[in-house]
């Protein structure tokens, strides 16, 4: 007569979990391990820096007190337009400040009445949100190779290309990385696409 009782299924051994569960922690322990090596790798090489922001000109991508990485450009590093960038500005050695790449080598930039113009299009720091600049002369140039027009975000508020003009690729030190303080906001920060009118 067949037997109709269930079959038993064979139960995971507590061992078997145990050693699962050790190898799991050995992986995540040695990408942990990994990550804090390449972080004080590049910091012991200079490559890799942390920087606390003290102004308002990146409001309000970034505020004051932020703490960012930025990791050094190689000379050969190309830029990318929108992306947040380390530079020091003309009038001030040894001064850092932190802005956005907005027009790069063979762009016309105008400013006219106050609004931005890339390439005669008029740029935008979103889709409701016009690229504007209150005070700023009117002004049109061409970016010759290697020069760069570099914005704050908060561009009432911004000693930026407006008042300096274009910035060498001499003078870019770094880009920004990722912000790690406060925990809140921790993460990347991608470049802005500046979008312009259709």
């Amino acid at each position: 007569m067949e037997n109709n009782r269930p079959k038993k299924s064979t139960p995971v051994t507590k061992g078997r979990f145990l050693k699962r569960a050790g190898v799991m922690r050995l992986t995540i322990s040695a990408v942990i391990l990994l990550i804090v090596g390449t972080i004080w790798l590049q910091l012991y090489t200079g490559r890799l820096q942390a920087i606390q922001v003290t102004s308002i000109s990146m409001l309000p991508t970034i505020e004051e007190g932020d703490r960012m990485f930025t990791v050094s450009l190689r000379d050969n590093e190309k830029l990318e337009r929108g992306e947040l960038v380390v530079m020091n500005p003309p009038y001030q050695i040894g001064l850092d400040l932190i802005k956005r790449v907005v027009g790069m080598p063979g762009d016309t930039i105008s400013l006219r009445n106050g609004f931005l113009w890339i390439n005669g299009e008029m740029a935008m720091m979103n889709a409701e949100t016009a690229s504007m600049h209150p005070g700023a002369q009117n002004q049109e140039l061409v970016l010759e190779e290697g020069w760069y027009f570099l914005l704050g975000d908060n561009r009432p508020h911004s000693h930026d290309s407006t008042e300096f003009g274009p910035v060498p690729r001499s003078a870019i030190k770094s880009r920004v990385l990722f912000r790690y303080r406060p925990m809140s906001k921790f993460g990347k920060l991608p470049p802005i696409e500046l979008t312009a009118t259709p």
